[in-house]
């Protein structure tokens, strides 16, 4: 029963749509556009040799170095007497192919080693000259 009733509404819900039939509507003006494209006609040259021209190699720009700041130097005395320090200094220089240098700072001639850009490079030196006989600290300074 169900079934029926449920049939019979769908009839009817069916009879009361109202089919449309689509309409064109002339009255209403179609656009259509025109091409106002300009053609440039090419003139066909035959029989020519390609031309090859000479290219400029272009010079690469060269990298941008960056310079750091600071430099790592190890520390290997500290004197109150500047000819301790100096002697210090001609012994290590004669051992080691690095800048060595003594500087007065804070009351004491302190004898530096190298100028070491990363502090591994500067550890790595600090075991060279540990190994020569000698103690030091790394010190980082301006440059």
């Amino acid at each position: 029963m169900k079934g029926f009733v449920y049939f019979s509404l769908i009839v009817l819900l069916l009879g009361c749509v109202k089919q449309v039939k689509p309409t064109i509507d002339t009255t209403e003006p179609v656009f259509i556009e025109e091409d106002t494209t300009t053609y440039t006609p090419v003139e066909i040259v035959k029989d020519t040799v390609p031309r090859i021209t000479e290219v400029q190699p272009v010079q690469p720009e060269p990298p941008k170095i960056e310079i750091p700041q600071y430099v790592y130097r190890i520390q290997v005395g500290a004197f109150s007497v500047a000819d301790n320090a100096n002697r210090l200094k001609e012994e290590i220089s004669q051992k080691v192919n690095v800048t060595v240098l003594v500087k007065y700072e804070g009351g004491f001639y302190k004898v530096r080693v190298g100028e070491f850009y990363t502090r591994d490079d500067a550890e790595n030196f600090l075991n060279k000259l540990r190994n020569l006989g000698y103690t030091g600290i790394i010190r980082e300074e301006k440059k």
